[in-house]
């Protein structure tokens, strides 16, 4: 059931989809074991390609606010779960 989570670590890890992180980060953290690692890297490559979108794009526009939202309060959770010492590593 877990196998799942290191093929789309490889696929996401070649792309450029903030929203595709954080659904993986999301989905690594709802496991039975989390992968609370593998889930702040990839919402803080989420958050990431969200900067440059908004540096890309410049301070006026407005890149998704709610997905940052999102993104904020699952890196939040993800250090509350590894502050409590649950979940476990993903090795390469």
């Amino acid at each position: 059931a877990e196998d799942w989570t290191e093929i789309l670590n490889t696929v996401y890890d070649k792309i450029d989809f903030p929203e595709g992180h954080y659904h993986l980060a999301v989905g690594n953290l709802n496991l039975k074991s989390p992968h609370i690692e593998e889930a702040q890297r990839q919402l803080q490559l989420a958050k990431d390609l969200m900067d440059a979108q908004q540096k890309k794009l410049g301070s006026n526009a407005q890149v998704d606010t709610v997905l940052r939202d999102k993104i904020d309060a699952e890196l939040k959770r993800a250090d509350q779960m590894s502050k409590a010492g649950a979940g476990a590593s993903l090795s390469p």
